[in-house]
């Protein structure tokens, strides 16, 4: 009698509290048991020989859902299959008409547009980590963060024709390949890139264009403005800390 009314009288009064100093107690385990299974997850993929990339998980959502859609765009949808292809295509136009290496770095210096997704997927399948740069920056800035992600190639969209065309003497002096994403170029010294991506196979890349890449390997570079001006250091993200985020 005595441990049945201690029971009645004390679960009230910790109720309460767990009320008042507590609040959140259940989201919190909630929250925890939540973090545990993520790790756990993570853990498996990053102990795969070869290791889980980014890339494989997109090949995963193709594979499973190819024609669900992926990237909406003003009036444009895109599935799964589609951003597929064409990032096969870039990827076999580049190692057509480029001198791309594995793991040499490329810049894109493009809006916030579909191509961006498919010419870093692209770039992806052929083992090439990609510096974003920010279409906003200009002359001595650009060259700055172009010069930080020692990129080899570049990737311009063509409305951004006037930026590129005030480093382009210095870019052409370094060796830097430079393409605009248009069917024609508008100006002498940088190659037009989307019509050989649309005359290039659309087939499957193979992945030994990519066996060197591994988890810690860089996987893009943050190449911002602010970013490269404040750090000398190039701001970089891995496939490891990328899984994390």
């Amino acid at each position: 009698a005595y441990i049945l009314r201690l029971t009645f009288t004390g679960l009230p009064v910790l109720w309460l509290l767990r009320r008042i100093f507590f609040p959140y107690l259940w989201k919190d385990l909630h929250f925890f048991y939540r973090a545990l299974q993520y790790m756990k997850y993570t853990d498996d993929f990053l102990k795969r020989i070869p290791p889980f990339l980014v890339l494989d998980k997109f090949y995963l959502r193709v594979s499973a859902q190819p024609d669900k859609n992926f990237i909406f765009y003003q009036e444009e949808v895109y599935t799964y299959r589609d951003i597929d292809l064409k990032s096969n295509q870039l990827a076999w136009a580049l190692k057509q008409h480029s001198n791309l290496e594995e793991g040499q770095c490329v810049a894109i210096f493009l809006g916030n547009e579909p191509a961006y997704i498919w010419t870093w997927l692209g770039l992806a399948k052929i083992g090439c980590p990609v510096a974003c740069l920010n279409y906003n920056i200009r002359a001595k800035s650009f060259l700055h963060c172009f010069r930080a992600s020692r990129a080899k190639v570049l990737i311009a969209g063509p409305e951004l024709k006037d930026a590129v065309e005030e480093v382009l003497p210095t870019l052409t002096e370094e060796g830097v390949q430079v393409y605009y994403l248009s069917r024609e170029s508008p100006t002498d010294g940088v190659e037009s890139l989307l019509d050989k991506v649309e005359a290039a196979s659309d087939q499957p890349v193979p992945a030994s264009y990519r066996s060197k890449v591994n988890i810690h390997g860089v996987f893009f570079f943050f190449i911002y403005i602010l970013a490269s001006l404040l750090f000398r250091s190039r701001p970089s993200c891995n496939r490891l800390a990328f899984w994390f985020t």
